[in-house]
C-alpha cells in the first residue's frame, strides 16, 4: 500500500480519503527563525539522539516507510504520531558566544524523526507533516486507517 503526500498542495491521500497536511517550517530561508537567539536553536535528530544545531527543512521528498503509530502525550505530538523512516542531509550551524545561530557550515548530518502528527500548539513544525487544521480528528482517522495496514507495509510517497 502507498499513500501520497503533496507538499505544495498540502494534501495527503490515503485509502480514498484526503487529509490536510502541512510541513511549514521557520528557518533562515524564509526569515522566520531569527539568528542570534539561543531559544530559536534546534538540533538535528541523529540516530535517535539530539545532534548538532541545524535549520529546519520541510519533510523530505522521496519514498519512505511508515514504521509505526504511537500514542503520545508530548505536547508537540499529542495525541498520536505516525512514525516514518524519512531522513535528509542538513547543514550543521555554528553558534555565537550566546548560543544563538551564527552561520551555516559545510558539515552535514542525516536528520531523522520525521513524523505525521497534529499539534494544537503550533501551525509550524520542525519538518514533520502536521495533519489537520483545528482538531486532532484527521490524525485519528489517518492512524486508524493505517493501523491494520502496517503489518503489510505502507509506503509514504512525498512529492
Amino acid at each position: 500500500m502507498k499513500i501520497h503526500f503533496d507538499l505544495e498542495k498540502r494534501k495527503l491521500s490515503a485509502f480514498g480519503v484526503t487529509f490536510d497536511v502541512t510541513s511549514d517550517v521557520r528557518n533562515e530561508l524564509n526569515g522566520r527563525r531569527p539568528l542570534g537567539d539561543p531559544k530559536q536553536v534546534v538540533r538535528a535528530i541523529v540516530n535517535g539522539q539530539y545532534g548538532p544545531p541545524y535549520m529546519p527543512r520541510s519533510f523530505p521528498q522521496g519514498l519512505w516507510n511508515i514504521t509505526g503509530i504511537e500514542i503520545s502525550d508530548e505536547k508537540d505530538f499529542w495525541p498520536v504520531k505516525i512514525l516514518t523512516d524519512a531522513r535528509q542531509l542538513v547543514h550543521v550551524w555554528s553558534l555565537d558566544k550566546n548560543g544563538g545561530y551564527l552561520q551555516r557550515s559545510d558539515k552535514v548530518v542525516w536528520d531523522t524523526a520525521y513524523y505525521l502528527h497534529f499539534s494544537k500548539w503550533s501551525v509550524t513544525t520542525l519538518g514533520c507533516g502536521r495533519v489537520g487544521k483545528d482538531s486532532p480528528s484527521q490524525i485519528f482517522t489517518l492512524a486508524g486507517l493505517l493501523y491494520d495496514e502496517l503489518k503489510h507495509g505502507v509506503k509514504l510517497e512525498v512529492v
